[in-house]
């Protein structure tokens, strides 16, 4: 069984955060830099900044649909919010 607590969610969603703050800040070379000096280094950081921003929403769905399942759903009904 899934252990989770109301730390673990807060703690994904927070990850999730940042995974997309770090994936825009990834993008923004590509987008300064690629139009005047395109280079091997500014599509590696473009790409690593797609992945990073797409796995964030990724992550909070796996999170909503882990909140959903019965007996995690009765551990976070505790939570303080």
């Amino acid at each position: 069984m899934i252990h989770t607590t109301c730390k673990t969610l807060r703690a994904a969603v927070s990850l999730a955060a940042i995974l997309f703050l770090t994936g825009m800040l990834l993008q923004l070379p590509a987008l300064l830099v690629f139009l005047f000096q395109p280079g091997a280094l500014t599509a590696y950081l473009s790409y690593l900044g797609l992945i990073s921003m797409l796995a964030s929403p990724v992550l909070i769905l796996f999170v909503g649909l882990v909140s959903l399942l019965p007996g995690v759903n009765a551990q976070l009904g505790a939570c303080q919010h």
